[in-house]
Order: C-alpha cells, then sequence, then structure tokens
C-alpha cells in the first residue's frame, strides 16, 4: 500500500461496507489521496462510485490532483437485490461449468 498513489475507500459492491472503512483507515493512516469506484457489473450502475476531483479538464492536471489528493470519494452502494442476484447467476455459472466437464 505504501508504493500506491492513491487507495479506492469507496467500491459500490461492497455492500456492507467493512472493507470500504478499513480502506479508508489506511489511507489515512498512510496519508494516500483517496478514490471510488463503481466496480459496476451493469451499464446501469456505473458512477454508483464517483471520485470528484478539483483539477482541469485535461489528463495532467488531473492525474496531479489525484496524487495531491484534491480528491473527494462520493457514491452510494449496489443495492442489496442485485448484487444478490449477480452473485448467484455468476455461482449458478460456475458451478454449472463444473457439473457438465
Amino acid at each position: 500500500l505504501r508504493e500506491a498513489d492513491a487507495i479506492e475507500v469507496f467500491n459500490s459492491r461492497y455492500i456492507l461496507g467493512g472493507a470500504n472503512r478499513r480502506a479508508l483507515r489506511w489511507a489515512r493512516r498512510l496519508g494516500k489521496p483517496m478514490v471510488a469506484g463503481s466496480d459496476a457489473h451493469h451499464c446501469r450502475y456505473v458512477g454508483y462510485g464517483r471520485t470528484m476531483i478539483d483539477a482541469e479538464r485535461n489528463v495532467e492536471s488531473v492525474l496531479e490532483a489525484i496524487r495531491m489528493g484534491k480528491t473527494r470519494p462520493i457514491g452510494r452502494r449496489t443495492p442489496v437485490r442485485t448484487y444478490t442476484k449477480q452473485s448467484l447467476r455468476n455461482s449458478w455459472r460456475k458451478l454449472k461449468g463444473r457439473i457438465t466437464k
């Protein structure tokens, strides 16, 4: 973690929030910039986790703002029903693949 440029402290797929809270503590402890992500498994959920960045609209400015910690992670969690449905579907696919082999 010490070598990371920033730490993701909000991931919308972590529906219980424990991992997000641990990441937030580590980011604060290490003095790292904080970012957020959607980890969307469907286009409808893109943007559930976002990082607000205080920068000009060009790559160099955005990267520098992240390095300087001029970020604000925001968002909302993926709905539990959606997360559960996707997890069950993925588990079923894996199980089905093992049975047919």
